[in-house]
């Protein structure tokens, strides 16, 4: 039992014990939290350097958290858009499906029947996808998705004359004037052809040509003709576009032996792998993409 000869050591004695009770209780702070200093009282300077680095910290905890959150909408508006993609390509398989002349009309009208669903489903996810309560693909205006389905649907039904009636989301049509065969070198199809009618944006003109295997075509773009021979013994096709700007008529294909007017001068990109083009009696202008193969071209008497 501790005992106190008199005030005097008593009082010596409780101070030296409250100093060491403070020192040991700072002691074991600073070991359970981590920190030298955890008041101000501890290092005035150096506590008032740690609450500006705390509040910074925050802001940047706060700025990862906003990215994180943005990276989630954008991969959730990605599969949304993987999912639409996938979907015009069907379509597209379908527009040029319907160009074959070896359908008859109740083909065509099933070719229809799942354009039109593939063009409901392209709504109902545009309409559906959303994050935190907002759209993600809603704009004021027709927007690029629904412009690419009407260009891509527009060779899904044919009537019995040969137009093209294309359909809109909203099961409304376009008058078929638009796609009506000209005389005059415009978007037309000569007697010995069964290719797609081409789709003229304005800019450029867009179409496709389905070959059997070992079969050829006569297919006329913008008033010049060109004969399509498949190389192959299965069916593919053979796409086209022409830039109206600059007259190049891109070819998108592999394995296809392509035969110009020959008293044209012609403006061609081959893209594709294992081609022939054949040119015709004036000065042509004939390239291949970088990426693409064994293309063989010849330049006739230009």
């Amino acid at each position: 039992m501790i005992t106190f000869g008199s005030d005097v050591g008593d009082l010596i004695l409780q101070r030296t014990l409250s100093e060491n009770t403070l020192g040991l209780n700072s002691a074991i702070e600073r070991m359970t939290s981590g920190y030298k200093v955890n008041h101000a009282k501890d290092n005035a300077a150096g506590y008032s350097i740690i609450t500006d680095l705390n509040t910074k910290i925050s802001s940047m905890l706060q700025v990862q958290s906003n990215t994180e959150n943005g990276l989630a909408m954008l991969q959730t508006a990605e599969g949304g858009l993987e999912e639409i993609q996938g979907l015009l390509e069907r379509l597209r398989a379908l527009a040029e499906q319907a160009s074959n002349d070896s359908y008859g009309a109740d083909a065509r009208e099933a070719m229809q029947s799942e354009a039109d669903e593939i063009i409901e489903e392209i709504e109902r996810i545009r309409n559906s996808i959303e994050y935190n309560g907002m759209n993600l693909y809603e704009t004021p205006r027709e927007d690029a998705v629904t412009t690419a389905v009407n260009r891509l649907s527009a060779s899904a039904k044919v009537s019995n004359a040969g137009e093209i009636y294309p359909k809109k989301h909203n099961d409304t049509q376009y008058t078929p004037a638009a796609f009506t065969p000209a005389t005059d070198g415009g978007a037309k199809i000569s007697a010995s052809s069964s290719a797609v009618f081409p789709l003229s944006t304005g800019d450029t003109i867009e179409g496709a040509v389905d070959l059997a295997g070992n079969a050829t075509k006569v297919v006329n773009i913008d008033g010049v003709e060109y004969t399509v021979q498949n190389k192959l013994a299965t069916a593919q096709a053979l796409s086209y576009i022409k830039d109206n700007s600059t007259g190049e008529i891109t070819f998108l294909g592999s394995d296809f032996k392509i035969t110009g007017q020959s008293d044209v001068k012609h403006n061609i990109i081959i893209n594709g792998s294992r081609n022939e083009f054949h040119g015709g009696d004036l000065d042509d202008t004939i390239s291949t993409v970088a990426s693409t193969l064994n293309n063989i071209i010849y330049g006739g008497d230009g």
